[in-house]
């Protein structure tokens, strides 16, 4: 299986990085990126291990930890990274 970002993914995975070493700490920043890394590895071996939306069909939703999931979808053989969103967000996924 293929990792694909989304533009989406890329921002929202940046920004997610910006305010966590503007508003928490270094190693805050680093433990996300750390578990999106291993959230890759993950999905390569298993896409299916996540719970599909309940609101769209096509995606799913993988919770990084307590504050941050990660959307996205099989096409193929390939993962496509949608977004990263907040777990308390109002979001459309």
């Amino acid at each position: 299986m293929n990792i694909i970002w989304t533009g989406q993914a890329r921002h929202t995975y940046d920004s997610t990085i910006a305010y966590l070493l503007e508003e928490w700490t270094v190693k805050a920043a680093q433990n996300f990126i750390d578990s999106v890394d291993e959230m890759e590895e993950q999905l390569k071996d298993f896409p299916n291990s996540f719970p599909i939306s309940d609101k769209k069909q096509y995606l799913r939703k993988a919770v990084l930890g307590k504050h941050n999931s990660l959307v996205y979808q099989i096409d193929g053989d390939d993962i496509v990274f949608v977004t990263f969103i907040g777990n308390k967000q109002d979001h459309e996924y």
